[in-house]
């Protein structure tokens, strides 16, 4: 990917990272239902929607805009974020002051990453699906 491809990228990539890290929440609160129910429907669509989960983290690295680490750090965040949202909305969970400190550092991590990211064109990319 040129330089320009991934600059131009850059708002695809947040919009992925954003969804998949919410649907990844999404998918948590689901297998938390199979482990509060036991029910097996519950576990079945967890599976599922860690399929999807997958799948598109796993073109967020195929973008390559970011290093594996920085990429899966950030999803992380964005799902732990979404998690958050989701125990208080639906399970009655509640964040204390240092867990909100511990989100704006979150953020500040997202930003020093953005900001630390090389901006020329990656060496070593993925071609036609294998590694060089």
């Amino acid at each position: 990917m040129s330089v320009k491809s991934a600059e131009s990228n850059r708002a695809i990539v947040y919009v992925v990272l954003i969804a998949v890290g919410m649907l990844g929440a999404i998918s948590d609160a689901i297998l938390n239902q199979w482990a509060k129910t036991g029910r097996t429907s519950w576990l079945v669509a967890a599976y599922v929607s860690w399929i999807v989960v997958a799948t598109f983290l796993g073109y967020i690295l195929r973008l390559n805009y970011f290093s594996f680490g920085a990429a899966v750090i950030l999803f992380l965040m964005v799902n732990s974020v979404a998690a958050l949202a989701l125990d208080r909305a639906l399970f009655g969970g509640r964040l204390t002051t240092g867990g909100w400190v511990g989100i704006a550092l979150a953020a500040a991590a997202i930003i020093c990453i953005e900001w630390s990211r090389p901006h020329d064109a990656p060496t070593d990319t993925a071609v036609s699906g294998e590694l060089k």
